[in-house]
């Protein structure tokens, strides 16, 4: 039988309130009857093997962020295999490992060519500018580059935007206010590939959707972030809200959307878009991504929709075009309020929502008097999570802001 490997950091808590990564369902994405599946799993991610089969080979690693020493598993374990049908992770992190696999060893799926255009900022704002869509200005940051830069601030000059250019969930990502700022950073900076990039101001956006085998866009689904994660790093609650469709907004969103994954040249994949919506109107590219997004995206994305975007992600992995449900749409939104920076730390007073608002329909937070620690990705134990759904957006919005103003944390 074909020979599948699927690298799982994604835990899950059955017996909780906490719906962490409960769309990942591989016994009900992948017949375990017909491919033989090797999971390579740290011990995060044993919580998330399938529950209701038990063929598979279970391969229990220290740490899967460590892409060294899992490259050293995974080609023992092809060598082993002799011939690998798919090789499969979700997380960003694992793309530009999996991508160098596959062209090494004949294994159908993107390649390092395709999955730098979805994880490499330059490259992706190179493809943009070069189609005649609108990025913001930018410049590679390194030692053959940096004579460079006071001109490119003398262009563009201050705030300016420092960002590693395969970064993710905007770790990393400076903004820089003066020359000295700037001066500062740069004797900083950490090993790895940077980028300065021309700050825009605006609204900043997000759509989600799928892009079929023929580089079809089949689901596309804008919404507004409520802050950024950019803000969130820096203590700011973050979470974002569907648009209404049908609008002039939504529809130059939409065109605007299709342009810029028809010039990336995308096939058989979810998209995470980002786009910056100036004060006149004007959308600019941020960046995209080819996976499914972080945070409590995907599940607002199920829960209005019915579409699980992991489900057609494997699909479309194995070769099969999406077939989406129809459904009827529903507003909606998620906040997530981050932990203080002095962690670990004991709980005192959390507010709770439940019961208070008709919109809300899922809430995580910390128990009082529970320890908490910092967890892994925006999908663990914040200090508080929150998920709306309602038929009118002027519900979902009056019942975010209303935990946006209300809701208190306090630890000792």
């Amino acid at each position: 039988m074909p020979n599948v490997i699927i690298i799982n950091p994604y835990n899950k808590f059955p017996d909780s309130e906490r719906w962490d990564f409960e769309l990942i369902e591989y016994e009900n994405f992948i017949d375990h009857s017909v491919y033989d599946v090797t999971y390579v799993v740290d011990k995060r991610g044993e919580s998330g093997l399938p529950k209701t089969v038990d063929r598979y080979t279970r391969i229990v690693v220290d740490d899967l962020s460590d892409n060294q020493a899992l490259a050293a598993t995974l080609e023992s374990l092809i060598d082993q295999l002799g011939c690998v049908y798919r090789l499969i992770s979700f997380s960003e992190g694992h793309m530009d490992l999996l991508a160098q696999l596959r062209e090494r060893h004949g294994i159908v799926g993107p390649n390092m060519s395709e999955t730098q255009k979805a994880r490499d900022k330059l490259v992706m704002k190179q493809v943009i500018s070069g189609a005649g869509l609108r990025a913001p200005y930018f410049m590679a940051v390194n030692s053959d580059t940096i004579g460079d830069v006071d001109a490119f601030v003398q262009q563009h000059g201050f705030p300016i935007i420092l960002k590693p250019t395969d970064g993710a969930s905007s770790v990393g990502v400076q903004k820089l206010n003066t020359d000295k700022e700037l001066k500062q950073a740069l004797l900083s900076l950490e090993a790895g590939n940077w980028e300065l990039e021309e700050y825009v101001a605006g609204q900043v956006l997000h759509v989600d959707g799928l892009i079929d085998l023929q580089g079809e866009v089949c689901l596309s689904l804008p919404s507004v972030y409520i802050n950024t994660l950019f803000d969130y790093l820096r203590g700011v609650p973050t979470g974002s809200y569907l648009l209404p469709p049908h609008t002039s907004r939504y529809e130059k969103i939409q065109n605007f959307t299709h342009q810029c994954l028809k010039a990336l040249n995308f096939k058989g994949c979810p998209f995470h878009l980002e786009i910056i919506e100036k004060p006149d109107g004007e959308l600019v590219f941020l960046e995209n991504a080819a996976r499914v997004a972080g945070a409590d995206i995907p599940y607002m994305v199920a829960d209005c929709t019915g579409v699980n975007l992991f489900e057609q992600w494997v699909a479309m992995i194995f070769g099969k075009q999406p077939i989406l449900p129809s459904y009827q749409f529903s507003y909606g939104a998620w906040l997530l309020f981050g932990l203080p920076e002095q962690l670990p730390c004991t709980v005192k007073e959390v507010s709770s929502f439940k019961g208070r608002m008709p919109t809300l329909y899922k809430e995580l937070i910390p128990q009082v008097g529970s320890q908490v620690e910092k967890g892994r990705g925006y999908c663990s134990l914040q200090a508080g999570r929150f998920m709306f759904r309602g038929a009118l957006l002027e519900d979902v919005q009056r019942d975010v802001q209303f935990v946006l103003d209300n809701f208190d944390f306090q630890t000792c």
